[in-house]
């Protein structure tokens, strides 16, 4: 709503309040002239034509003093209404900041979570299921060691350009932390998870990254969304085949597989390069 229709709305409104001004005076003059014999609207018609002036001058001046504070209130109104807007707007801004990566500008780990606490929160329905990617980037210490920490930062970068790319609408990318990264792949199988991790190997390579001698390890794990599932559960099965995938030589994608109620294997995919 624009500022001038509110100032006109409140401008509006004081002038009807005007009205009351003189009402109130010829009521007032009704109830102590102790009239008798004479009826209420004769007695009004006479009081108003006797004071006229007096009438007019109420009806006016209130008019014109209710109807300039009214567009003062609208005024101040339209000021307060503009302030908080802007407020809503910043506070939106704050709230997309604090849960974006300023280096790589997926999610970051608190966003993660919210997602995570929206897709958990979902009715059940057929047991659905979900996926999650941990990525790693290869020998990150090694690069900033040798190259600098600003060509670590360029590397995760590009890391997270290539997995950008290999994402399909609706999944949720986020930097996990320090040289990881996490996508959270909503209603998506094993398989499909696993076609998401191979085609991050192959833009990296295709990128030519992996002559820069860029290079990921990646965890994959599908749990059937429950009342019982909590995101701690899918990240510690994510993180154990990553860490399955780094310990059996790196740059390969390795599937948390359970069997049993303890025991695990790994299934390693198809090297991207």
């Amino acid at each position: 709503m624009s500022r001038q229709s509110e100032i006109y709305k409140f401008i509006l409104l004081g002038a009807m309040l005007a009205a009351g001004a003189p009402l109130g005076w010829l009521l007032l003059r009704w109830r102590t002239a102790a009239v008798q014999g004479t009826s209420p609207g004769r007695w009004a018609a006479g009081e108003l034509l006797d004071s006229a002036d007096l009438y007019a001058y109420l009806w006016g001046a209130t008019t014109l003093a209710f109807s300039l504070f009214g567009g003062w209130v609208g005024w101040l109104y339209d000021r307060l209404y503009d302030r908080y807007s802007n407020l809503d707007h910043v506070n939106q801004d704050v709230r997309i900041l604090s849960l974006t990566d300023s280096l790589t500008g997926m999610g970051n780990y608190r966003g993660l979570m919210l997602r995570f606490q929206e897709e958990l929160g979902y009715p059940l329905q057929n047991s659905k299921a979900l996926s999650l990617i941990m990525i790693d980037l290869d020998h990150l210490k090694q690069i900033n060691d040798e190259r600098g920490h600003l060509a670590g930062d360029v590397a995760l970068q590009r890391i997270a350009h290539a997995i950008q790319g290999a994402l399909r609408a609706g999944d949720y990318p986020a930097r996990y932390g320090g040289d990881e990264f996490a996508i959270l792949l909503p209603a998506t199988h094993s398989r499909h998870a696993q076609q998401v991790a191979q085609r991050i190997h192959e833009g990296i390579r295709t990128q030519g990254q992996e002559q820069n001698g860029l290079t990921v390890s990646i965890g994959v794990t599908t749990a059937l969304i429950s009342r019982d599932l909590a995101p701690q559960d899918v990240l510690a099965q994510a993180d154990a085949a990553l860490y399955a995938s780094k310990m059996s030589g790196r740059n390969q994608t390795c599937v948390y597989r359970p069997k049993g109620s303890k025991k695990v294997r790994f299934q390693p995919a198809r090297r991207g390069g």
